[in-house]
């Protein structure tokens, strides 16, 4: 299946090309035409590709049973070459504000899954008047329970965040299933303690990270609708909830926008044997987009919308931040607004011993990684949370 979507509308068209089973389907046609940085070693992949000609003679015949106006041959023919070209490419480059998609072969798209296990509910809907701002989906798995508990024990406390306490922030952590009937007794047994976890049935692995990743934006679209932000976390940093509240302005225009510490100009790694290993075939271009650094980032609930729609249309790329976040993000023209000062790693800056201060001398810090253990995620999280600005 060969795909082809960007910023503009789609245009009502019947797929123009059929052979065998692949299909050809164009999106935005007027877009593509207006591409004009197709790699020369595409266009020579092109004239060398023995199929051409065949996929051009089905072409003619299409117009010979359809009866459609002559001028089908010029306009099905140029568009084909242009899909063939582009299909070469797996993505446009983002600065063009066209970012197109394409793809050859079996389609790989958002892997169909089911929530086993729900949280508490009531949770979503608030305390009285009071909505949640905030839901906050922690990726974990179902052996890491020692690290849930440090979680709820430090930033998720109600004892140290007013901001959960008077529910405008609710945690919850979303696990995949597990092969092991001790481990789901176990999240069982938790679940009825706490009710804070949700569980799907996709199968717990790396290359599965971008569809649990989909599935807390499913859990937030379908359950928790009312709040204005999704906040996506790994299980190895401490959040400071009530600093990063009294900082921040909750409007229809930041519900559009996501929240991160923001990473650019970062190039594909191309070491095969490298655990974030990509094949030129699979990007092509020097760097990837624009996007946010995966441990932590919020998503605005009309963002969370439109990228969890998009994902439907784009092939799945295996790394989550710069799948939702970078190539999504960037093909809905939606802002990313750099919180990099506010999100500290400390193994890349372990200098760092004076807290950012904003002019009224009020830490500014608000997200503290990585953390590796239990003990350290409580140590890390009272040493954010003692920030003091001199």
């Amino acid at each position: 299946m060969i795909k082809i979507a960007t910023r503009s509308r789609v245009y009502k068209m019947h797929p123009i090309l059929e052979v065998g089973k692949k299909h050809v389907i164009i999106y935005g046609y007027a877009d593509i035409l207006n591409y004009g940085k197709v790699m020369a070693s595409a266009k020579l992949a092109l004239l060398k590709d023995s199929c051409f000609g065949k996929l051009f003679r089905n072409l003619v015949m299409y117009h010979r049973h359809s009866g459609i106006h002559p001028l089908f041959i010029l306009y099905a023919a140029s568009a084909f070459e242009i899909v063939k070209l582009l299909s070469l490419m797996e993505y446009c480059d983002s600065n063009t504000r066209k970012m197109c998609h394409f793809q050859e072969k079996a389609s790989r798209t958002i892997m169909p899954y089911n929530f086993t296990m729900l949280p508490n509910l009531e949770r979503c809907r608030g305390s009285g008047k009071k909505l949640p701002v905030i839901v906050t989906t922690v990726l974990s798995v179902a052996k890491e329970y020692g690290t849930r508990q440090s979680i709820r024990r430090s930033w998720a406390s109600r004892r140290h965040s007013r901001s959960i306490k008077n529910g405008l922030v609710v945690v919850f952590f979303i696990l995949s299933a597990t092969n092991s009937d001790n481990e789901l007794l176990a999240v069982q047994r938790e679940q009825k303690l706490y009710g804070d976890i949700i569980m799907s049935d996709l199968v717990e692995s790396y290359d599965n990270l971008v569809h649990k990743v989909h599935a807390c934006m499913s859990f937030f679209t379908n359950y928790c609708r009312e709040a204005s932000f999704l906040m996506k976390a790994d299980d190895d940093v401490a959040i400071h909830f009530d600093r990063l509240l009294d900082s921040f302005q909750v409007n229809s225009d930041s519900e559009e926008k996501l929240f991160c510490s923001i990473l650019n100009n970062t190039e594909p790694i191309r070491v095969l044997n490298d655990k974030w290993y990509v094949s030129e075939s699979r990007w092509p271009l020097k760097f990837y987009p624009n996007y946010c650094n995966g441990p932590f980032y919020i998503i605005g609930r009309e963002a969370v919308k439109r990228i969890s729609k998009q994902s439907l249309r784009f092939p799945v790329f295996t790394m989550e931040d710069i799948f939702y976040t970078g190539i999504l993000a960037g093909s809905l023209e939606i802002g990313l607004v750099n919180w990099k000062a506010r999100v500290l790693n400390h193994l890349e800056y372990p200098t760092i011993e004076v807290p950012l201060c904003d002019r009224y001398s009020s830490p500014q810090t608000i997200v503290y990684y990585p953390l590796s253990s239990p003990r350290e995620m409580e140590e890390g999280f009272l040493k954010l949370k003692s920030d003091k600005c001199h």
